[in-house]
């Protein structure tokens, strides 16, 4: 079995809405994880394409608009200084033993 009959990431379009003279088609992404004992999906939006009807010289005029995750980059956010600390936290901790062990060294050839 591969691992993409096991997982998948794709991006789809949902069904288009017609309204007022406009075309409301919605994108999402959708994460499937298939496995012998279930199945795991989870979609989240990430766009919006409005296509309104055609002007004087026959062309349709096509907007793609983004989704903002506000949840998400909030989250980014706040975990992305805590992880920075983490990372100066792991440093100082290496080097504090680093020095240790230098130190303790020094006093047994002594």
């Amino acid at each position: 079995m591969r691992l993409g009959d096991i997982l998948s990431w794709e991006g789809e379009q949902a069904e288009a809405v017609h309204a007022a003279g406009l075309t409301v088609t919605p994108e999402l992404v959708r994460l499937r994880l298939r496995l012998p004992w279930g199945r795991f999906e989870w979609a989240r939006p990430v766009a919006v394409v409005v296509t309104s009807g055609a002007d004087e010289a026959g062309r349709r005029h096509r907007e793609r608009i983004p989704i903002v995750d506000v949840v998400r980059v909030i989250q980014a956010a706040l975990w992305l200084p805590v992880a920075g600390y983490g990372l100066v936290w792991l440093a100082r901790r290496r080097s504090v033993t680093r020095a240790a062990t230098a130190n303790a060294a020094v006093a047994k050839e002594n």
